[in-house]
């Protein structure tokens, strides 16, 4: 199990996430032409759990980069209220 930490001065306390990798690309594999990496499926306790986290890292997203920058990145509408921290 991998532990990830998201630290932000917006969030206050940190994110915390967890997950299991389910494939590598190593650099044998790479030099064949394949991209190099790892694919990572995040673990969570619950689906209400899965909605909280989302919902944070999106707020965090369009205050970051603000909410018309968040939809077309993510392909759906900022979260309600989220658009009102976002950059100037």
């Amino acid at each position: 199990m991998l532990s990830f930490t998201i630290r932000a001065p917006e969030l206050g306390e940190p994110i915390v996430l967890r997950g299991v990798v389910r494939w590598v690309v190593d650099a044998e594999q790479a030099r064949a032409g394949r991209t190099p990496g790892m694919g990572v499926a995040f673990v969570y306790d619950s689906p209400e759990h899965r909605e909280a986290l989302e919902d944070r890292l999106d707020r965090l997203m369009v205050q970051s980069l603000g909410a018309a920058a968040f939809e077309r990145l993510m392909g759906k509408p900022a979260p309600p209220g989220a658009a009102d921290d976002g950059p100037a």
